[in-house]
């Protein structure tokens, strides 16, 4: 169920097209229990939303608080359970993080004095906080408190760039001009003369396979990094900065390895990675990243394409212009190009597509409509091939993405339940592993914990499967093991948990001997 609907026998308030009320419709129509006053509507949760936000966050208010004085002093009404779901869209927490613990051990070290109060990603945190996170951890994961303080303190991942990056002398809007004219000359040449693919079915540049591959290998690990990182947990931080090390020292042979033509979408790949750092507020990283990229998009050959695209991105992020919409504008750039070159229905447009869009554009309604527009033209077909798996992969992934996790079994269990779809799924790098996982994880969140275990076992075998026939890499078999721990967890099968962790680390372990004296990057 959407965190948004609530099952309820009035029948006389809007419902949706599974019967469950609709509390964002019935906002508007429903009146709130205190005198005959209106429930707040989506637009009034967005005019309040800053105001919202520094008291949750800032000025530290409970959320009994924010309730009282927003009814209060802005007559805004909404239940708590309403608040909870909006903070859960906004990403906001307040829960302490590694990040926030160790930027208060590097002004203070000493915790036992008298409390103090310091400002730390725009939120307060105490040292009294601060004391009772280390304990905890400390306690929960059998090493002494001053270890882990040390480790917090020493981190990589934690400590901000020495100096900022260089940043041109232009402002944030004519980076952004700069940067659009290099990725449409960049597309355009390479669409031209150096990018071809076997049949519109086909995804992966000929003779360029192996590029692909890699690329999306980079893409997926960082993601899973950046989840770890971000962790409180400090033994899943410390895993999470030796992926991203694996990850700096690939990058290099991702943008020009010799291995033929690098994949066009990359670019977005790179872009949803600057995306998840953002979101988990690693902003270090993505800055260091995107400086690292533009150093080596500076060593490329001159008559190379794309030069100036990697030097533009390290402008709008240096800048602290880069965001969602930016990333979708330099999206829609792609697709457009694709589509005229290509053709709409060609499988690498339908892939800059849906990556582009779903990963940037927050209009829901327009991508769910584009998605069930690309399947209805695909079924006509009467074929089944990389197109259509790859769109039913990304349409799960999106109905997860914005909750909408009852319409995600459909979507998948139709693929999987059917021999004949599933056999042609598992000629794809990855579709199949997608699938399963993507119906883990509305599994999970909907409480089906038995299921989703189910799902991600699938989904791991699927990965492991893959990568014994070389065509999958082990990216997708760590980020099912991080999915099947998190749910053993939840069950209560600790030992299991465990086994998914030894098994994660012994990766990641193999992964840093492969890149060798890179690792220190």
């Amino acid at each position: 169920m959407s965190p948004t609907q609530h099952r309820g026998p009035n029948t006389s308030q809007p419902l949706d097209d599974r019967g469950w009320i609709d509390v964002d419709k019935t906002a508007t129509t429903t009146t709130a229990s205190s005198g005959g006053k209106k429930w707040a509507s989506n637009e009034d949760w967005e005019k309040q939303r800053k105001v919202i936000t520094e008291l949750y966050v800032k000025e530290n208010y409970k959320l009994r608080e924010i309730h009282d004085h927003m009814s209060r002093e802005h007559g805004f009404y909404a239940t708590p359970k309403m608040y909870k779901t909006r903070f859960r869209r906004w990403n906001l927490w307040k829960n302490t993080k590694a990040a926030d613990v160790a930027a208060v051990l590097r002004q203070t070290t000493n915790l036992s004095t008298s409390p103090q109060t310091f400002v730390v990603n725009n939120k307060q945190i105490t040292t009294d906080r601060v004391a009772r996170y280390i304990r905890n951890r400390a306690r929960q994961h059998h090493i002494p408190p001053s270890a882990l303080s040390a480790l917090l303190t020493t981190t990589p991942h934690l400590t901000p760039p020495a100096k900022p990056l260089p940043l041109s002398a232009t402002s944030p809007a004519l980076a952004l001009d700069a940067t659009l004219r290099a990725v449409r000359a960049y597309f355009a040449t390479s669409l031209a003369a150096r990018w071809a693919f076997a049949s519109p079915a086909e995804c992966d540049l000929a003779g360029g396979a192996e590029a692909c591959r890699l690329a999306a290998q980079f893409h997926e690990r960082f993601k899973t990094a950046a989840g770890l990182l971000a962790s409180p947990v400090p033994a899943q931080a410390v895993s999470g900065m030796r992926m991203t090390r694996i990850c700096f020292a690939e990058l290099q042979g991702v943008m020009d390895g010799g291995l033929g033509p690098e994949d066009p979408i990359f670019l977005i790949l790179f872009l949803i990675v600057l995306q998840a750092l953002r979101r988990k507020g690693l902003r270090g990283i993505e800055v260091r990243l995107v400086g690292y990229a533009a150093e080596l998009g500076g060593l490329l050959p001159a008559a190379r394409p794309g030069r100036g695209v990697w030097a533009g991105l390290r402008d709008l992020v240096v800048a602290g212009a880069m965001d969602d919409d930016v990333s979708l504008r330099i999206s829609q750039v792609m697709a457009e190009l694709c589509a005229r070159e290509l053709g709409t229905t060609h499988a690498k447009t339908l892939e800059v597509l849906m990556c582009g869009y779903c990963n940037f554009d927050k209009d829901t309604a327009t991508q769910e409509m584009m998605y069930l527009g690309m399947l209805k033209d695909l079924d006509t077909l009467g074929t089944f091939d990389e197109r259509h798996a790859g769109v039913r992969m990304s349409l799960a992934w999106f109905y997860n993405m914005f909750d909408m996790h009852a319409k995600v079994a459909p979507i998948v269990l139709g693929v999987v339940e059917d021999p004949w779809m599933l056999e042609g799924s598992k000629r794809y790098r990855g579709v199949t592993y997608k699938l399963y996982s993507e119906l883990g994880i509305s599994r999970k969140t909907l409480g089906e914990l038995e299921l989703a275990e189910r799902a991600f076992r699938d989904a791991i075998g699927i990965a492991k499967w893959e990568l014994s026939q070389g065509t999958a890499n082990k990216a997708s078999v760590l980020e099912g093991l991080v999915n099947l721990e998190e749910v053993l967890r939840e069950i209560g099968r600790e030992s299991e948990a465990d086994e998914c962790v030894a098994e994660r680390e012994a990766m990641v372990r193999e992964g840093l001997e492969g890149v060798g004296e890179e690792e220190g990057l």
